[in-house]
């Protein structure tokens, strides 16, 4: 613990996440002296649709680990989407139709719990050289230009580094204290829990239905081992769903979920989390050497909520801009980052 107190670390990174992971293998990668810092210890659970796209693979592809994800992940051969439309006459609803159209996967998609994906990239990062640790980081002190200094709760002595990294995800607290949020309100919000059901489907299901959801949508995706993620979200602040009443009507009223309820149960308490999308509603670059990255900058894709493979995706660029930095010793490169962010999206 001395050591964690007394190095002045090249980067110090808040938040172990997708994101986090993959920013701390990249540049421990580059030989910088790297700690990575989240306030849970591992493996712990995260709010999640737990998909694994085209992007994400191709990121974790770099990062040397898609192989290791694809061992342990569910690969989805399959993705059904579902479309509820209502007939009417005269004005009045006669009776509801859901329209469904079957896609074969042009390419590789995985299912695999957030739990296991962000302990892979922690277990990756450690064995590139950075230091993992577990508290609760309460403010970064970025006055000085030079050095940040991170305070950990239970500790006097800040954590000192060349550059610090905000990685909390929707968890905005740090970027707000430092000026960095220019919206706090989220732009969506998500609700997902697991099922195990003697049920056998074997593809994903998406279930849109613009009636009273009509900018987001459903979701069940198998995950191996009579397991399944089902969950549903929306995508826009001015609208208000009541999410746990819309999550209960979807498992009674759409026939693939009714029926893996009917040979199973919900193996885990439905659990929610904000989304913050569009690389809206922040600065990037914060005071002193602070920089941003993931969903706290609003990586997460406001079409389809996706957010694992744009946070590592902004990861990478970050990890370019830091190791520029920390090899040359111009702390000005740092606000080239934002720039990279929309050149590069």
């Amino acid at each position: 613990m001395a050591s964690l107190y007394g190095t002045t670390w090249d980067t110090a990174i808040i938040g172990a996440g997708p994101a986090g992971g993959a920013l701390a293998i990249d540049l421990a990668t580059f030989g910088h002296k790297v700690l990575l810092i989240d306030k849970e210890r591992f493996p712990r659970e995260k709010v999640c649709g737990d998909l694994l796209g085209t992007s994400a693979l191709e990121t974790l592809k770099k990062l040397g680990i898609c192989e290791k994800v694809r061992r342990v992940g569910y690969e989805l051969k399959r993705t059904r989407i579902y479309r509820r439309i209502e007939v009417r006459f005269l004005g009045a609803v006669h009776y509801p139709i859901v329209l469904q159209k079957e896609h074969a996967a042009r390419e590789s998609t995985f299912i695999l719990e957030r739990r296991i994906l962000d302990s892979i990239l922690c277990e990756e990062a450690a064995t590139k050289g950075a230091v993992f640790t577990t508290g609760k980081v309460t403010e970064i002190d970025a006055k000085d230009s030079s050095l940040a200094f991170v305070r950990i709760a239970g500790s006097d002595t800040p954590v000192r580094a060349r550059i610090a990294v905000i990685a909390t995800g929707a968890d905005i607290l740090l970027a707000e204290k430092l000026g960095m949020i220019t919206r706090k309100e989220a732009t969506g919000f998500a609700a997902r829990c697991y099922i195990q059901s003697d049920f056998t489907m074997d593809e994903a299901a998406f279930y849109f239905d613009r009636y009273r959801n009509p900018s987001g949508y459903a979701w069940l995706f198998p995950m191996g081992n009579r397991m399944y993620n089902a969950g549903c979200g929306y995508l826009r602040c001015n609208q208000r769903i009541d999410l746990k009443k819309e999550f209960h009507s979807f498992l009674s009223e759409f026939d693939p979920a009714a029926e893996l309820l009917k040979h199973g149960k919900i193996a885990s308490p439905l659990r929610g989390g904000s989304l913050r999308t569009g690389l809206a509603g922040s600065n990037p670059v914060g005071p002193g050497a602070v920089l941003a990255v993931g969903e706290t900058i609003g990586t997460t894709r406001p079409t389809t909520g996706e957010g694992i493979g744009p946070a590592m995706w902004s990861a990478g660029i970050a990890a370019q801009v830091i190791n520029e930095v920390l090899r040359s010793g111009d702390i000005g490169l740092l606000k080239t980052y934002p720039e990279r962010l929309v050149r590069q999206s």
